[in-house]
């Protein structure tokens, strides 16, 4: 994000238009007018971070090795594939892979059981077992072991009120998060519109504003190994921290508040 508001300060005002310059479709002809050649500082902003994007695409069939996560290929009983993961991991890190092929068998085992459990909750009273559950393959297809194991996430209340929780906590960040990134430059250009501030200055706020973020991921890496904060307090503060600051930035209206 900070390396895209860098861009954006290089690129959009140095190629822009006056922000109170009509658009030429919309003025008699010798009329003053922004013309589609002025104006392209945008566009270069998208090529640039598109090109971006395809280098690092590119780099990462060359520099990276991404693996399938070792509990998604035990639920798909892949179990091989499980294993030699396991050891990519570590072999990346450096260090010996500690666990043996009969143990990930035993978990993938102790899965087995769980799913049992839950297709024990598909009985009907009074029908075919056997007949029930090809009845219920036979509609749901490949879905059917997805919403066994979905349904144990509400298979007690208290795994119920985790589900939730979790789903809330996701969505409200998610949202949040968008939401701050999508209406923030708008934010900041139409307040210096209204003081004649220059396009120079909201890029340079935008590029302050979202440099935080980066000593605070390096502070966070140390919050969550700290006994009495943890991952669990640590995201409970910042997220209030979070959510108090964007509630006094759209209070406070001033040049110095915008940063």
């Amino acid at each position: 994000v900070v390396v895209c508001c860098i861009l954006a300060y290089l690129l959009v005002p140095a190629f822009s238009c006056d922000i109170h310059l009509p658009s030429c479709d919309q003025v008699p002809s010798g009329q003053m007018c922004c013309q589609p050649s002025e104006n392209r500082g945008w566009r270069y902003l998208m090529f640039a971070v598109g090109t971006i994007t395809i280098a690092i695409f590119i780099l990462r069939f060359f520099l990276f090795s991404f693996q399938e996560s070792p509990k998604f290929l035990l639920l798909q009983k892949r179990d091989l594939e499980a294993f030699k993961v396991v050891e990519n991991i570590a072999k990346f890190n450096g260090q010996e892979c500690n666990i043996s092929w009969e143990e990930l068998r035993a978990m993938d085992d102790g899965g087995s059981d769980i799913d049992s459990n839950h297709e024990e909750s598909f009985k009907i009273k009074g029908t075919n077992t056997n007949h029930q559950k090809t009845w219920l393959q036979s509609i749901l297809g490949p879905w059917t072991l997805f919403l066994l194991q979905l349904k144990g996430l509400f298979a007690t209340r208290h795994w119920t009120r985790m589900t939730l929780t979790t789903w809330v906590i996701y969505i409200t960040d998610y949202v949040g998060f968008s939401l701050a990134g999508v209406y923030l430059p708008i934010i900041l250009a139409r307040r210096n519109i209204d003081r004649n501030v220059s396009d120079y200055v909201t890029y340079r706020n935008y590029i302050i504003i979202y440099s935080c973020g980066v000593p605070g991921t390096l502070i966070a890496t140390k919050l969550v190994d700290m006994k009495f904060l943890g991952r669990k307090w640590s995201m409970a503060i910042s997220s209030a921290l979070m959510a108090v600051s964007l509630i006094l930035f759209v209070q406070v209206n001033s040049s110095t508040g915008n940063v």
